[in-house]
């Protein structure tokens, strides 16, 4: 589920989300599911979902920077174990 978010249609053919502004143009006779397929893809492929998710809980600097170092140790563990 989007929050913070307006779905709207712009015309008959096309849904818009506000949010990055991700646009499919629904064509002559294609069903409404199959548009919402092409959306979702869309949307994640422009990495809208992760942005929100994240966005949804403000998180200190700090902790951020505390997650980054913690997920390049546990790469640089698994960098490692794989090449022994």
């Amino acid at each position: 589920m989007l929050y913070h978010t307006s779905e709207t249609r712009t015309s008959r053919n096309t849904l818009t989300i506000n949010a990055n502004m991700s646009q499919v143009n629904i064509r002559p006779d294609e069903p409404i599911d199959r548009a919402l397929k092409r959306l979702k893809k869309q949307l994640d492929r422009d990495d809208v979902l992760r942005e929100c998710r994240r966005r949804r809980h403000f998180q200190k600097p700090s902790a951020v920077k505390r997650q980054k170092m913690k997920e390049a140790k546990f790469k640089a563990y698994l960098k490692s174990r794989d090449e022994d």
